[in-house]
């Protein structure tokens, strides 16, 4: 437990809140944010929406989740005003979209936040199983995997090792059901980065999404995109960091690009 909170029965709680009216208890809940706690039936005034920005603690488990849940809120009801939130928390911009991202893609419910009675799994963690989860075909499958994940306590290489094993396959399955190599049906673009072994976390880390980037291009200069993917293959080193996103999440889900 964080020494800059506090615990109130079954909840966690900030403990230096100021002038907030508000019920800290229901606010601040294991694994994701209450905002409608807040004002029922309202939308939360950005003043408010500040303060509480300010006061998460980045300290405890829970804060990537609470800020995700803010940061999100605000995006929906402020638009690109929620961007005034992220001045003064110190965290850069990649880590800020990571956090909305993840917050955008497990609903709270969705998420298998550690409890007294499970073991679940960590916000980082929740981030490795992101890209498989938003994608519809995969995501029944990664809800199991996860699942699995959290009641064998995989550690995070063991997560990615499951995670890229999946994609691949659902890859595979999907260039035989189309007829890969059918030149007369489509082109495949591939761009292949070689990097020493003991680089190879590192840059797994940061090149991460960027096919994601790449496509967004192609789709900008009106070239249509039926499918986006990346494979790593080679050595790659346990690494403890989680990669790296670039980009600000789109709000219009229905115009993504479905990756793998």
């Amino acid at each position: 437990m964080s020494d800059t909170m506090e615990e109130t029965g079954s909840a966690l709680v900030p403990a230096a809140m100021s002038t907030l009216d508000i019920d800290r208890e229901a606010l601040f809940q294991e694994g994701y944010l209450a905002l409608a706690a807040i004002a029922p039936g309202e939308v939360v005034p950005m003043e408010a929406l500040e303060e509480l920005a300010g006061s998460v603690s980045t300290l405890s488990r829970n804060s990537p989740w609470w800020l995700g849940d803010l940061l999100v809120y605000a995006a929906q009801n402020y638009g690109d005003d929620w961007h005034q939130l992220v001045d003064n928390l110190g965290h850069t911009s990649a880590e800020i979209m990571d956090r909305v991202e993840v917050a955008e893609t497990f609903a709270p419910k969705d998420r298998l936040t550690p409890t007294d009675r499970a073991p679940g799994l960590t916000w980082v963690q929740h981030r490795l199983f992101t890209k498989p989860y938003q994608d519809k075909a995969l995501r029944n499958r990664t809800k199991k995997l996860m699942k699995k994940a959290a009641d064998g306590g995989w550690d995070d290489e063991q997560i990615r090792i499951e995670v890229r094993q999946l994609t691949t396959v659902e890859t595979t399955a999907k260039e035989d059901e189309n007829g890969a190599g059918d030149e007369s049906r489509s082109t495949v673009l591939t761009l292949a980065v070689r990097v020493s072994a003991e680089n190879g976390a590192e840059a797994v880390a940061l090149l991460d999404g960027m096919e994601k980037v790449l496509s967004d291009m192609l789709i900008e200069a009106g070239v249509p995109v039926s499918e986006v993917r990346h494979r790593v293959s080679g050595v790659v080193p346990p690494s403890n960091e989680p990669p790296k996103r670039r980009g600000r999440p789109p709000k219009d889900r229905s115009a993504e690009v479905e990756g793998e």
